[in-house]
C-alpha cells in the first residue's frame, strides 16, 4: 500500500496554495499586458518589467481596473492617479 499522507498535510496544502497564487498572478500580469495592447497603450520595456516583475495582487488587480480607462502607461502605473473604485 502507498502511503499519500503527504498529499493531505499541512505542507501539501501549502505548497498548492502557493501555486494557485502564483497562476493567478501570472494570469493577471497577461491580462493588463493584453488590456494595454488591445487598447493600443505603448508600454516601454521598463513599464512592462514593472508589471511582469510586480507579485503583489492587489497592486495588479488596481492596474488592470486603471488599465480599462487608461490612455497611457502612467495613467495605470502612477500612484498619485485615483482608483477606479473610489
Amino acid at each position: 500500500m502507498t502511503d499519500l499522507s503527504f498529499f493531505t498535510s499541512p505542507l501539501s496544502q501549502e505548497i498548492r496554495a502557493e501555486g494557485r497564487a502564483e497562476g493567478i498572478v501570472k494570469t493577471k500580469i497577461k491580462d493588463i499586458l493584453m488590456l494595454l495592447d488591445g487598447r493600443g497603450v505603448p508600454v516601454s520595456d521598463t513599464d512592462r518589467h514593472r508589471i511582469t516583475s510586480c507579485d503583489d495582487l492587489d497592486t495588479l488587480d488596481r492596474w488592470f481596473a486603471r488599465a480599462i480607462t487608461a490612455t497611457s502607461i502612467s495613467e495605470v502605473l502612477d500612484a498619485d492617479q485615483p482608483d477606479t473604485e473610489r
